[in-house]
């Protein structure tokens, strides 16, 4: 759900648009003020000079915040530490929606500072779980760092409307594709390691139609006994003679 309406987003598109046409002279101030009056809506703005002061200062309040925490805590570890991060980072994010929902912020610079930290602070963590708890390769854990920080600021501009938030989670998430490839290799390994037993035997040409003639060097005739149903396979009892080409 978002915390802003389409019409409370449209009103105040029209009302920027109203103060330029006044400014510029194709309203009069009367026509201009009787506009911007029915436009009106409960939303609190503030200019850009104060919008990025507030950013600025909420920021750092921010972060001298999860440091002191941190400290006072005693936490001690990367592990630890990539769990206190996704804490405190659903935690800044918490914080941003509850002051929208109380005070209706509209881009004042504290609510969209405290997503950003969200942001940072969540794809931290998840670096270093995946790579302390997990033991993911570098590539992958920072694949699966970008992966949350996408899902972050994706959620930052659907509950808040933040233009922003939305390219840096198209960005991020760009970033993901090259890096996962470790991570699905890394699964491929799993299962294939999951399903071999003794009793099985991986053909080089695996996917190949069993009637293909294996060339001379390439293959060999495999004889495969099956004293009871077993394996993956719940083989019946019996003899198989079965043709698998290995590459050289």
């Amino acid at each position: 759900m978002r915390r802003y309406t389409d019409e409370e987003e449209l009103r105040l598109r029209l009302r920027r648009s109203v103060e330029n046409w006044t400014r510029s002279g194709l309203l009069l101030p009367e026509q201009g003020a009787q506009l911007e009056a029915d436009l009106r809506v409960d939303l609190r703005r503030t200019g850009l000079m104060l919008r990025l002061g507030l950013a600025l200062f909420t920021t750092i309040l921010a972060g001298a915040t999860v440091l002191l925490t941190w400290v006072s805590l005693g936490i001690s570890g990367d592990s630890a530490t990539g769990v206190f991060s996704l804490l405190m980072g659903a935690a800044c994010f918490w914080a941003a929606d509850a002051l929208v929902a109380r005070f209706r912020l509209y881009r004042y610079g504290v609510e969209e500072a405290l997503v950003v930290s969200s942001v940072g602070l969540c794809g931290v963590g998840v670096a270093l779980i995946a790579n302390t708890l997990f033991h993911f390769h570098d590539s992958t854990a920072l694949a699966l760092s970008l992966a949350a920080a996408a899902a972050v600021s994706g959620y930052g501009y659907h509950r808040f409307g933040l233009w922003y938030a939305g390219v840096a989670a198209i960005v991020c998430d760009t970033q993901v594709v090259p890096s996962d490839e470790h991570l699905i290799t890394r699964a491929e390994s799993c299962i294939v390691a999951r399903h071999d037993h003794a009793r099985h035997v991986d053909a080089a040409d695996h996917g190949e139609s069993s009637q293909d003639l294996a060339g001379p060097g390439r293959g060999k005739r495999v004889l495969v006994v099956h004293a009871r149903i077993g394996g993956l396979d719940d083989d019946i009892a019996g003899r198989e003679l079965i043709e698998c080409g290995l590459h050289d």
